[in-house]
């Protein structure tokens, strides 16, 4: 699993981006097999005019599944990421409950039809 931090007009700090790294290296642990990449870019929409404008784009590169992407816009870069998180460990589990279930019913209906022809 690769971990990538950008920013476009938006300094971060070298300490804010390796917390940042760390916090998904550790939340996405149990997932890594399934997240091949995840991406993090925040950049300023109006620039130093100041207001809602930091933009957060999480992206969860998954394999052999279509990638998450989380778009949020804040006052504050953290708050943004914190509330692209959110909605990201949502959708990732959503999307690997749905996995896990299309797998257990296409087994099941494999060892079924496997009975019927040994019947």
């Amino acid at each position: 699993m690769h971990i990538s931090v950008n920013s476009k007009a938006v300094n971060l700090t070298p300490g804010f981006k390796f917390d940042l790294e760390r916090r998904l290296g550790r939340m996405y642990r149990k997932a890594a097999k399934s997240i091949s990449q995840i991406s993090v870019s925040f950049s300023d929409i109006n620039g130093p005019k100041g207001g809602n404008d930091k933009l957060c784009k999480l992206k969860l590169t998954l394999a052999g599944q279509p990638s998450v992407l989380i778009v949020t816009k804040k006052d504050t870069i953290e708050k943004a990421f914190v509330e692209a998180l959110k909605r990201a460990n949502h959708t990732l589990f959503r999307t690997l409950k749905r996995k896990q279930q299309f797998k257990r019913t296409s087994t099941h209906r494999q060892d079924e039809s496997k009975t019927e022809l040994s019947a």
